[in-house]
């Protein structure tokens, strides 16, 4: 079994993060499968080409980011238009 990357405990298999951290980050794990699944895909032909190492590198650094900060739920409930206070 993997542990979460962020607090240590039992992880869910796709993201390497447990489901207490993606709720307290409102990540979608989804996503991060999906960015996953892309480098998976790019580091086929990452060898023969450094372009394509390149963005395999930075998909997993953002993938990672995700992982951490949980910007991806953030940024899709602004897009929703989801209510949020303002600042008095």
């Amino acid at each position: 079994m993997k542990k979460c990357s962020i607090c240590g405990k039992t992880a869910l298999e796709v993201v390497e993060v447990c489901p207490e951290c993606l709720q307290r980050a409102a990540v979608d794990p989804g996503q991060i499968k999906r960015l996953k699944q892309i480098s998976s895909v790019l580091s086929i032909t990452a060898g023969t080409d450094t372009n394509i190492k390149e963005c395999m590198e930075s998909i997993l650094e953002i993938v990672e980011d995700l992982e951490r900060s949980g910007s991806i739920g953030k940024e899709e409930q602004e897009e929703k238009g989801a209510a949020v206070p303002e600042e008095q």
